[in-house]
């Protein structure tokens, strides 16, 4: 897959799939890249296929919600306590 299309893909789920998700109070209790289905003929992801979910409430964007469904990869020493948001140094 292309850098370009990784982004698209990225930019729907920040955009579109996490904020409707949250928007109705959810967020699947194990997230991972296998629960989201990309439709490139729509330009559109889907979450699919969880069976437990957390209730939630809509929060801010962090890129840490990306690296949750692996469409970002940290640093593998990265302490999450003192993450000041820098994603300088992460793979998209």
């Amino acid at each position: 897959m292309s850098k370009g299309e990784r982004h698209i893909i990225r930019e729907a789920f920040k955009n579109k799939t996490i904020l409707n998700t949250e928007a109705i109070g959810i967020r699947p209790l194990f997230a991972g890249a296998v629960h989201l289905v990309w439709d490139s003929a729509s330009s559109n992801l889907f979450m699919v296929g969880f069976r437990r979910w957390a209730d939630v409430k809509p929060t801010p964007w962090s890129e840490a919600k990306s690296y949750w469904f692996g469409l970002t990869k940290p640093p593998k020493k990265l302490n999450w306590a003192a993450w000041n948001n820098d994603t300088s140094d992460w793979k998209f």
